[in-house]
């Protein structure tokens, strides 16, 4: 299952189309939707190609009036290691053959 077949029953008024060359085309009350890959703008077919297991969060801002989301917006963030406990939010990597610098001046 790809990232916009999620959406499609769970996003009140997006509706994700594809066109006569295959090419996805979402729209909100009328407007096209602004797509967002780990903070970056991208198309929307770039956006279907990854994999929904390496998905962390979808954040879906409707459209507002004037405002900075115009007609609307969906950010995707990947995965990017594992999460600590005691570091919330914070992203957690191990990199092998690394020693501690606090280890060394002992």
């Amino acid at each position: 299952m790809d990232i916009f077949s999620y959406l499609q029953g769970r996003v009140a008024g997006l509706k994700i189309i594809r066109d006569v060359t295959g090419s996805y085309v979402l729209t909100w009350r009328g407007g096209i939707v602004d797509v967002y890959l780990d903070e970056f703008k991208v198309d929307d077919d770039i956006a279907s190609f990854v994999n929904s297991n390496d998905v962390a969060m979808i954040k879906v801002y409707p459209p507002l009036s004037g405002g900075p989301t115009g007609n609307g917006t969906i950010a995707i963030y990947t995965k990017r290691g594992a999460y600590s406990n005691n570091m919330s939010r914070r992203y957690n990597f191990l990199v092998k053959g690394y020693t501690p610098l606090i280890t060394t001046w002992k």
